[in-house]
């Protein structure tokens, strides 16, 4: 096995050799496109630079793999090279990184087994060539552990550059043979260790598109390998015109350097997703933060500056000014108001600089945001906002004291708690360009008087302020002359009827409250002596019958039963019990039920006689039992002890206290006592 495999190698180096010298730009299938064929050195000039054919390396896993550049890498004149080595590919869950990797020699030591493909880029005076080495890591194998690398046939050693045989058809021995590229290989340079393996030429390692000869879509269709996504713009450009096959993603840039986007109607993540192209994540510091597509903000044709799409929902509910403070956005221009409201209340984000119209001054509370803010004679006077015209009142207040934003020039709510109005007379204003008197205004009597004398205004209210009506502004006037509905309210609807004026029966003036009937009640009243119920029916401002449930039922007029005075009370009992009580003779408990009198009490003796039986009306102890005694006790021949058992006073039993010395005795009163003599 041993002898086999050196006469193998002897003769491979052989055919290398003889390739070298007879067949150096050799190779099946695949020339043409616009780079120079495999093996042909770069050149400018005449001055050529080679990358060397590193030959095929195998180590085992933690291993040290060498490469060496230095073998057939020169420049045509001999000047000095530079060498850059990268891995275009290696196994997956490798972490296996490149030493050296500018130098002629490099290394590396692999870490999982497989096939690792490492770039070699030979340079000189601006001039570059490139080569792709192979270094192969087996698994050792215990069948043959004599035969270091077994498993990866017979290309240890051999260059790295496959066509040195395979362009020949060399044969291998009686049954196999190098075979070159197949009929139907896809158009690409003679580098066939940039994509293929010895561990299984059939295995595509890695695609390296920079071998490939020919447009992208020739492999790119779909068929053979992806093609166009779903999500692609409809084009009939080659990807080779936008994409470029270091990182496919990368768009090749246009002369002005901007990526065409014409006809894309699809939302920018799409595409800016941070895959396929720029996405969310890589905006730049400072962006406002949104989740929003970037089509909301920006456009394809000019992405700066951007205009936000106010209605996106990354902005609807937020404060202006928490983007627009003149540093995430544009902030109020120079000689804006001084603005404690936010930008909202006075713009709107489709005619932002009010120019379509008047403002609609009702979503500016003026206590909160002040009119001259903005009404100053100096900010947005090309817009309207004026300041205060000539001859204006001369005033400190801000204009909404006097104005409102709905009828400005006709609708005037003086300040007049202002110092400047405040030391003028009313009349100064009212009567000349304000207001004055009404048509029905009350006579005024006293010559000079200004209106402050009998209206107030700070915090007062103008229209309700009470008159002063002492006799000095009185003068002669009666009340008739201002209260009759006219020029001021007369009597109220359920005034007592009276054809009198007012003040003979109500107080006006000083300290006196005008509904206070102490006028009345001392100087009319007195005087009436019947017909109370024409005006204590209830229905007029005076207290009648009605207004009180228990009064007792009566069709007779007040004052045959009442008082009427000051000193007695109207309420008074006196003249009913003097005059009317006696002479009711019957029928008392008609009055006296607990409702309208006070009635039998709870210790009264037990009698369903009315209460004249027993009782004298006009006595003037109601409770004396004289007639009781005289008229009914005597009727009464037994059953003494009904009465008699000391529950009703002041009836006394045999047991009461007041008589100890009582014989004892379960026998009734009436068989000892007589009820004339009762001792």
């Amino acid at each position: 096995m041993k002898t086999q495999g050196k006469c193998r190698a002897l003769f491979a180096y052989l055919v290398i050799l003889f390739v070298a010298i007879s067949a150096a730009g050799c190779g099946g299938g695949g020339g043409g496109g616009d780079k120079p064929p495999t093996g042909t050195p770069p050149t400018t000039e005449g001055f050529t630079v080679q990358a060397g054919q590193v030959p095929i390396v195998a180590v085992y896993v933690n291993e040290t793999a060498v490469l060496d550049g230095s073998i057939h890498s020169h420049a045509s004149t001999g000047e000095p090279l530079s060498y850059a080595w990268s891995f275009t590919s290696i196994p997956a869950g490798s972490n296996a990184q490149l030493q050296n990797a500018t130098s002629a020699q490099a290394s590396f030591v692999p870490d999982v087994v497989g096939t690792y493909l490492v770039q070699l880029v030979v340079s000189a005076s601006g001039v570059s060539a490139r080569d792709v080495a192979i270094v192969l890591v087996p698994e050792p194998d215990p069948a043959h552990p004599d035969t270091p690398y077994s498993g990866v046939y017979s290309h240890i050693g051999f260059s790295s550059y496959c066509v040195t045989c395979h362009a020949l058809n060399y044969r291998v021995n009686d049954t196999e043979f190098a075979l070159p590229k197949s009929g139907n290989h896809l158009a690409s340079s003679n580098k066939c260790q940039a994509c293929h393996t010895p561990f299984g030429f059939d295995q595509l390692v890695y695609f390296d598109h920079q071998e490939k000869i020919g447009q992208c879509s020739d492999c790119h269709d779909g068929v053979i390998a992806i093609g166009r996504s779903q999500y692609h713009d409809p084009t009939s450009d080659q990807c080779e015109d936008c994409h470029n096959t270091t990182k496919f993603v990368e768009l090749n840039q246009n002369l002005d350097g901007t990526y065409d986007h014409t006809d894309i109607d699809k939302p920018c993540s799409a595409c800016h997703n941070g895959v396929v192209a720029k996405g969310q994540q890589d905006k730049k510091d400072g962006h406002i933060v949104t989740e929003t597509d970037c089509g909301y903000c920006h456009n394809t044709k000019a992405f700066k500056p951007a205009f936000v799409d106010h209605t996106g929902p990354d902005v609807v509910g937020k404060r202006c000014d928490s983007c627009h403070n003149g540093t995430d956005a544009t902030g109020v221009i120079t000689g804006h108001p001084t603005m404690n409201v936010d930008c909202e209340v006075c713009h709107s984000i489709n005619g932002f600089k009010m120019d379509d119209g008047i403002f609609n001054h009702t979503v500016v509370a003026p206590e909160v945001q002040p009119c001259e803010s903005c009404h100053n004679g100096v900010n947005f006077t090309d817009q309207g906002a004026l300041g205060k015209n000539e001859g204006h009142q001369t005033t400190s207040s801000d204009c909404y004291s006097c104005h409102n934003t709905v009828d400005f020039a006709q609708a005037f709510n003086i300040d007049h708690n202002d110092p400047l109005v405040k030391a003028k007379r009313c009349d100064e204003c009212h009567g000349v360009n304000a207001t004055g008197k009404t048509d029905n205004h009350i006579p005024t009597v006293v010559a000079g008087e200004d209106c402050n004398v009998c209206h107030t205004t700070p915090g007062g209210s103008f229209k309700g302020t009470i008159f002063d009506h002492s006799d000095t502004h009185i003068n002669g006037l009666t009340c008739v002359d201002c209260h009759n509905e006219v020029i001021t309210r007369g009597k109220i609807v359920n005034h007592i009827p009276a054809n009198d004026d007012c003040g003979v029966c109500h107080d006006h003036g000083g300290n006196a409250t005008f509904a206070s009937t102490t006028k009345f009640l001392t100087d009319v009243h007195p005087g009436l002596t019947t017909g109370c119920a024409s005006c204590h029916d209830g229905q007029h401002t005076a207290t009648g019958k009605a207004s009180n449930p228990n009064h007792i039922p009566t069709t007779d007029d007040c004052g045959v039963c009442h008082d009427f005075g000051l000193t007695t009370g109207f309420k008074s009992s006196t003249k009913f019990l003097n005059s009317v009580h006696p002479g009711y003779t019957s029928d008392c408990a008609s009055c006296h039920d607990g409702k309208y009198a006070t009635a039998k009490g709870t210790t009264h003796i037990p009698a369903g006689s009315d209460c004249q039986t027993c009782h004298n009306a006009s006595d003037s102890t109601f409770q004396s039992n004289a007639k009781f005694l005289g008229s009914v006790h005597p009727g009464i021949t037994r059953g003494c002890e009904g009465c008699h058992n000391g529950k009703f006073p002041p009836a006394p039993s045999k047991a009461n206290a007041e008589n100890p010395t009582h014989l004892p005795t379960s026998q009734d009163c009436y068989l000892c006592h007589a009820t004339d003599a009762f001792n």
